[in-house]
């Protein structure tokens, strides 16, 4: 009888303790998989976050620290179209230049808000929907670029083009959001395992090279895949 009530007074109260968990803090990794004109500058990025949560029913609220770089340049996209003419023959070729050498970067930091809104548990599963709003600063670099560009016509190489271009730097602040679905999972408590997906856009702009047939990026959209661990408390 004694030990019946000593597990009772036990689980009366770890109870109000494990429901008790309205605070979190954590960290998450993601891939960034860029969309758009994003697209065709960069392939998948990665980023990652530190985050303070509270969970207080429906909305939860979490304030998190981001960061993300995009720095492997998609060089199936790079390239450019020239069309050289042969002075002797007039003869015309219009031809593709591979910019194998060409370096670029995109990399940022910011604060944002998350707003989660539970829609549905599938066992252990806790499904949300989630809007974030966040303010980002991000620096974008784009290598400089010099060469001369040749093709074959008729067995006789011609000039096509000459490249000489200026490397640049862009810095600047810019609002961004993201819509997408995130879940938890209880592992050992206090611990979750945390993550989702997201469709992410920050409204910056990248300058248009024309001279590299770069056309102007003006909202930076990507999707998010993230994954990390939760403390609760």
């Amino acid at each position: 009888m004694r030990t019946i009530l000593a597990l009772s007074l036990v689980l009366a109260l770890a109870a109000p303790a494990a429901s008790a968990q309205e605070f979190g803090a954590g960290v998450q990794a993601s891939g960034l998989v860029p969309i758009g004109g994003l697209a065709n500058r960069f392939t998948t990025g990665f980023g990652g976050s530190a985050f303070f949560s509270v969970h207080r029913g429906s909305p939860d609220w979490t304030g998190s620290f981001e960061y993300f770089s995009f720095t492997n340049e998609n060089t199936d996209k790079l390239f450019v179209t020239r069309t050289a003419t042969d002075s002797l023959t007039g003869a015309e070729v219009s031809a593709s230049f591979p910019l194998d050498t060409l370096a670029m970067s995109l990399k940022g930091w910011g604060l944002s808000g998350t707003a989660g809104w539970e829609l549905v548990t599938l066992g252990p599963v806790d499904l949300r929907l989630s809007l974030t709003l966040g303010f980002y600063r991000w620096t974008a670099e784009r290598g400089g670029y010099a060469d001369s560009l040749y093709t074959d016509i008729g067995g006789r190489q011609v000039l096509a083009d000459v490249i000489n271009v200026p490397a640049i730097t862009q810095e600047d602040w810019s609002g961004g959001f993201a819509l997408g679905l995130d879940f938890s999972v209880p592992v050992v408590q206090p611990v979750y395992l945390v993550g989702g997906a997201r469709y992410r856009a920050i409204i910056g702009e990248l300058w248009a090279s024309l001279a590299l047939d770069l056309e102007t990026v003006s909202t930076f959209q990507m999707l998010d895949l993230r994954a990390g661990v939760e403390v609760r408390w």
